[in-house]
């Protein structure tokens, strides 16, 4: 059986990059909102520029045609330029790799010389010394020096060398050509979907900073009322005033695909691309709610002061969903949820947590909303063993669970707490060993 994506060609092509920032310009190419903002030094355009008339390779660019009815948020806007808008049903490739590179051509390129002095794109080349520099006045450059924004204007750049002496203008002549004549490779991912589009860019990225699927889902969602990565922010900025702002977002976007029906897996978390937009929006505000429950509970019943205080980060997606489901359980409930967790916490349920265990937790959470006693998981036993199976380190799971039971046991201080223990026998403390009895028993 071929495998998944077999059969189909991503062949480079080689095109113009004066071609390519144009395309850009008139809006043909597009920058996501994943993309991240312009962070290149003044000392890295210089470079990319000089590699270019020097005829240096400066890599390859990835681009991705989608259907009109796959289209990405995108940015209105490429180095301080605006781009055209691009009519419904015209044909659209999103940039996925090259942003930087082609960000510096486009305002290399087509800035306009008006109004900032120090802008990036201020941009000249010195005849004489041969060399890219960086202006920082708007006055009319010396004869010697050919502000680079003629380039994209044949008539207008040939017409400023025309009466410089013959060595200089050999030189600007060769500088035009070099720019006009530089290919670059393109590759084009033609009928490629969400999900596979941020596993090709981490792969081919290796030099910059890999996407990520919150990235490329909020540029799926996004709209101009509504920005899925700030919505995220905003639930981890109110849960910071509960101790638990540093919470990693993917989290988050499981417990919102969750809300929408599709589940906590990565698959899932995708296809928040293609869903309902009023869907996710409803998922955020319930997800929202749910989580400032799901901390109250963890803080209080259980005693975790932070989210790093979890044994398993992932636990957080869980407990969100439930009072998600359950936003007011009752006492049974309360007691059954906090079984749950000490036992998945303590047998380690959560080390694996794959796709299988996924759609286990979120059927148990469906039937536990309508009424079933338990939230059964095939967890193992807990039992002493589990204190041995490996070394005690600050951040692993089982020392996390040890710090939290012996902090339910209510210790006087540390003095005295390891007196006890040491008189005689040490029982685990009441406030969850009856509900890891209770879950032992099916009671």
């Amino acid at each position: 059986m071929p495998r998944r994506g077999q059969g189909r060609e991503h062949r480079p092509v080689p095109e113009l990059i004066t071609g390519l920032a144009a395309k850009v310009v008139d809006g043909e190419i597009r920058l996501p909102r994943f993309q991240r903002d312009f962070v290149w030094s003044r000392q890295q355009v210089l470079d990319l520029l000089d590699s270019i008339a020097q005829s240096y390779p400066i890599g390859s660019f990835l681009l991705w045609e989608s259907a009109d009815s796959a289209r990405l948020a995108s940015d209105r806007a490429i180095a301080g330029l605006p781009v055209q808008k691009v009519e419904d049903g015209a044909e659209v490739a999103y940039l996925l790799d090259g942003c930087q590179r082609l960000s510096t051509i486009c305002g290399a390129l087509y800035w306009q010389a008006r109004g900032d002095a120090d802008s990036f794109w201020n941009l000249a080349y010195n005849l004489e010394t041969e060399r890219f520099l960086h202006r920082h006045d708007l006055d009319d450059p010396p004869p010697s020096q050919v502000p680079l924004r003629l380039l994209a204007k044949p008539s207008d750049f040939f017409n400023r060398i025309k009466d410089l002496p013959g060595p200089l203008h050999a030189r600007a002549s060769a500088l035009f050509d070099r720019f006009a004549g530089y290919e670059v490779a393109v590759v084009t991912l033609h009928a490629t979907p969400y999900g596979e589009i941020g596993r090709i860019f981490e792969r081919v990225n290796t030099r910059g900073t890999p996407l990520t699927t919150v990235e490329l889902v909020r540029a799926a969602t996004w709209t101009a009322d509504f920005d899925l990565l700030d919505e995220i922010d905003a639930l981890r900025a109110v849960l910071a005033g509960k101790h638990y702002g540093q919470i990693d977002r993917m989290l988050l976007l499981r417990s919102i695909a969750a809300a929408v029906g599709l589940g906590f897996s990565k698959e899932s978390v995708e296809g928040l691309a293609l869903s309902d937009h009023a869907a996710v929006r409803a998922a955020v505000t319930q997800t929202e709610a749910a989580a400032r429950l799901a901390v109250d509970f963890l803080t209080t019943e259980i005693g975790t002061p932070t989210a790093d205080a979890l044994p398993y980060v992932n636990q957080l997606a869980v407990v969100i969903e439930i009072f998600r489901r359950v936003p007011r359980p009752t006492g049974a409930q309360f007691r059954e949820i906090r079984s749950w967790f000490w036992s998945t916490a303590l047998t380690g349920y959560f080390e694996g947590w794959n796709a299988r265990k996924m759609a286990a937790d979120l059927a148990a959470i469906g039937r536990f909303a309508q009424g079933a006693r338990t939230l059964g998981v095939a967890a193992p036993a807990a039992g002493t063993g589990l204190w041995t199976a490996q070394q005690y380190r600050r951040d692993t799971a089982r020392t996390k669970a040890l710090a939290l039971m012996l902090a339910a046991a209510g210790p006087r201080d540390l003095r005295t707490e390891c007196g006890s223990m040491s008189a005689g026998p040490w029982h685990w403390p009441t406030s969850f060993s009856s509900t890891i009895s209770s879950r032992r028993t099916g009671s």
